[in-house]
């Protein structure tokens, strides 16, 4: 996956293409959480990425499409994610103003969640969407007697 800038479709001053000034003087939304969109960002701008004017941070991603859809916010996400959220076209991708590493979509679990099998399903699903880039069903299996 690469790094893309996520917008509302209309925003006032962010076309097509998205400068590097741009970029640092846009308030933007991030992850609270440590990201591997932060540290790539920090390993392709080096001592510029502390000019980016971070206002709000987030702990989802599913929050990012209403917030930016309201605002004149930027934010910088997988781009597999992207192209599920500017399906709805209120907001839209724009190319990085720098180059940046390719990098795997992870997910993580707590261990007592491992076996369950809700959680396993959901798992899946999430998993086949990321990497065929298709509709999935969505359909939960029928548990067993034993999981019950």
């Amino acid at each position: 996956d690469r790094l893309v800038g996520l917008v509302r479709r209309d925003h006032p001053f962010i076309g097509e293409r998205l400068t590097l000034n741009q970029f640092l003087q846009t308030d933007q939304v991030a992850m609270g959480s440590p990201s591997q969109s932060d540290q790539i960002i920090k390993r392709a701008l080096g001592r510029k990425a502390q000019q980016r004017s971070i206002v709000l941070e987030v702990s989802h991603y599913m929050a990012l499409p209403s917030i930016l859809a309201r605002s004149d916010l930027l934010t910088v996400i997988p781009q597999s994610l992207a192209d599920e959220f500017t399906r709805d076209e209120l907001v839209k991708t724009v190319p990085m103003p720098f180059k940046s590493e390719a990098f795997k979509v992870r997910q993580f679990w707590h261990r007592r969640m491992h076996y369950d099998a809700g959680h396993r399903w959901i798992r899946g699903v999430i998993a086949e969407l990321f990497t065929t880039g298709r509709t999935v069903s969505t359909e939960k299996p029928s548990l067993t007697s034993e999981q019950q």
